[in-house]
């Protein structure tokens, strides 16, 4: 790792030196390096520049945009799916539950005398509550 700090540090050093001799030889001699192709690089430059901080974030903004509006749409179908999948379950689970207390199989006979007991006690109860609630009314 040392290593690949130390060469990297050598190459930046070695590219600042030539930039430095470059420059003092273009003012020494007036002649200037490159000088046809630097109108052409500062355009492309230029171009480049604006790309990268203009151009790609409006598209990424934009299209991030619309990914997050397709993503709560698709979740917003998926929850819908998933309620309608839940409802026809709990309607079949109701209609096999209606199934299943509709054929249970019913004693035809004499009642024991418990439920004749019980049976008669819920009659008076709602015969007093009825009579109950009609005094409260005619009150």
């Amino acid at each position: 790792m040392a290593l690949f700090f130390s060469i990297t540090l050598l190459v930046a050093i070695l590219g600042m030196v030539s930039l430095v001799a470059v420059k003092r030889w273009e003012i020494k001699t007036g002649s200037v390096v490159f000088g046809g192709v630097r109108p052409a690089v500062g355009r492309v430059c230029a171009t480049t520049l604006l790309w990268v901080e203009r151009i790609i974030p409006a598209l990424v903004r934009i299209y991030g945009r619309r990914a997050w509006r397709t993503a709560l749409a698709s979740a917003h179908r998926a929850i819908a799916h998933a309620v309608l999948y839940a409802e026809r379950l709990l309607e079949r689970t109701l209609v096999y539950i209606r199934h299943v207390t509709s054929s249970a199989p019913r004693r035809s006979g004499e009642v024991s005398a418990f439920l004749r007991e019980v049976g008669e006690h819920k009659k008076r109860l709602l015969k007093s509550s009825q009579v109950r609630v009609r005094k409260v009314v005619q009150e």
